[in-house]
């Protein structure tokens, strides 16, 4: 059965004293399994995360965070890391996002845009991992 072990916490990201309004550090680490995937993604305390960046229009009906942020920072370690494919990545936020109790259409509408749009994310990960590293 999917579930997690632990809750999340996030603080923002300071850059030279000042928050850039969009990235965001775990503060306690956490963990997801996927058994239909045979996953167990840990994610540490230091992890920067964007939360669900989601395209414009969506953002009326997606926030940043909501129900689904714990399958967003999940999200954002299997695009950065890539322990799996794309399409493994992104079923397990589709089921992620169930586990935390998301309503169907909003998982929806956020899986459509990853179809869409997720490829670009998907494919710039190695200049994020430059930009974005875990801190020490």
């Amino acid at each position: 059965m999917n579930h997690f072990d632990g809750d999340l916490y996030i603080t923002p990201r300071h850059n030279n004293e000042k928050w850039d309004g969009l990235h965001w550090i775990v503060t306690s680490p956490f963990s997801y399994t996927d058994q239909e995937f045979n996953q167990k993604i840990n994610i540490p305390s230091g992890f920067i995360t964007d939360g669900a960046s989601s395209p414009r229009f969506v953002i009326p009906v997606v926030s940043q965070w909501g129900k689904h942020g714990r399958a967003s920072v999940i999200h954002d370690w299997l695009y950065r890391y890539k322990p799996v494919d794309r399409k493994t990545a992104d079923k397990m936020f589709v089921n992620a996002m169930k586990l935390d109790g998301v309503v169907k259409w909003k998982i929806f509408l956020i899986h459509f845009a990853l179809q869409m749009f997720g490829k670009f994310s998907w494919k710039s990960t190695e200049k994020y991992l430059s930009d974005y590293s875990i801190p020490k």
